[in-house]
């Protein structure tokens, strides 16, 4: 969520908050990801999905409350032998309300495909979740999350920076090679706030899109396979490619 390496990170980043200000349907997730909102019935339940689909795989980003209390999640889908199936982790500790993790969980896509995506997609299983494409004349998201400090404990948390012009803080799945499963990234560049949910595409290399929330300065995106991922120790790993940024836990 770089000067040669530097320049191309400012550009992939964006600023703002997440705003109480309303905003057109389809407008939170911004154009590098199909929004959905949460249709699951019940009191209190509502939420915001912004989702990649790719061949065989899926991931998202998700924010909204459940049963009244606030939640933020990221996960990532893969299609096997009986369908898609996916997991999904918590981020836990910026006034979220939940820190659970799922796994098993059976994703469906329904309905008529447009622009890469279907109307509908259903999470069954350990999940009981219907998202419904957003469209215009929708209600609009409202957010009162905060900037992304702390991880909790189903991820790793490294530090980027301090660099001369920004930091940034990144919540990692691991994977089997040095680029994470998944990572979503929050900080600051030029004073100005960023977002992007990352993917890996193979043991070392993955690729990341910004989360162009209403207001945002930049909404860029980088390809599959562009960012490369060196692990320099247990504790530490170098990206570069499409960026140039050093993690540290």
């Amino acid at each position: 969520m770089f000067k040669l390496a530097l320049i191309k990170l400012i550009k992939l980043f964006a600023f703002g908050s997440l705003s109480l200000a309303a905003h057109q349907a389809a407008a939170f997730c911004g154009p590098h990801f199909t929004e959905y909102r949460v249709a699951t019935s019940g009191n209190g339940n509502f939420g915001v999905r912004c989702v990649q689909i790719g061949a065989n795989v899926m991931s998202w980003y998700g924010e909204g409350a459940w049963g009244g209390s606030i939640y933020r999640h990221a996960g990532k889908a893969a299609r096997g032998e009986f369908g898609m199936a996916a997991w999904a982790r918590d981020i836990y500790g910026n006034g979220e309300q939940f820190q659970n993790k799922a796994e098993g969980i059976f994703v469906i896509y329904e309905g008529a495909w447009q622009n890469g995506s279907p109307e509908r997609i259903r999470m069954t299983q350990q999940w009981n979740e219907t998202w419904v494409k957003a469209r215009p004349g929708m209600a609009p998201y409202y957010s009162n999350l905060g900037s992304i400090q702390n991880c909790g404990r189903h991820f790793l948390r490294y530090k980027v920076g301090p660099y001369s012009n920004g930091t940034g803080v990144r919540c990692v799945v691991p994977g089997n090679g040095a680029a994470p499963l998944l990572f979503v990234g929050e900080g600051f560049w030029g004073g100005n706030r960023y977002m992007h949910l990352g993917t890996g595409s193979s043991r070392n290399k993955a690729y990341a899109s910004d989360i162009c929330k209403p207001g945002y300065a930049f909404c860029n995106t980088v390809g599959y396979d562009s960012l490369v991922f060196t692990a320099l120790s247990r504790s530490s790993l170098k990206v570069s490619g499409s960026w140039n940024e050093q993690w540290n836990r």
